[in-house]
């Protein structure tokens, strides 16, 4: 059984809270996509594909407008597929990076040492 933070509060009749309550995650999404357009700017920003651009301001703006859009585009799928999908994907690509490598060299280290 899930208990949802909206629901909860208009069961309760805190209408006041529910206000306080979407103020606060547009703040938080806010600052987290502030946060991850800065870091992918500050990884970005001297990578060969966008030395071409030698004004920085424009260069900063063009890899924040590709970052923004390509969050937005990934969005449109719905979090619970990215989640539902992206993690299983995850899971095989750990098995191909660390168990496999792990199962194989690091046996074979082990049995050399």
């Amino acid at each position: 059984m899930v208990l949802s933070t909206l629901p909860t509060l208009k069961s309760m009749h805190m209408g006041w809270m529910m206000a306080i309550y979407g103020i606060t995650l547009i703040l938080c999404l806010t600052s987290t996509g502030v946060t991850t357009t800065f870091a992918f700017v500050s990884r970005f920003e001297n990578s060969k594909i966008f030395s071409k651009v030698e004004n920085p301001v424009k260069r900063r703006m063009a890899i924040s407008a590709f970052i923004i859009i390509l969050s937005m585009t990934i969005s449109l799928d719905g979090l619970t597929n990215i989640i539902k999908y992206g993690y299983g994907y995850c899971g095989y690509l750990a098995i191909a990076i660390v168990v496999v490598p792990f199962l194989t060299v690091g046996v074979y280290k082990n049995r050399k040492a």
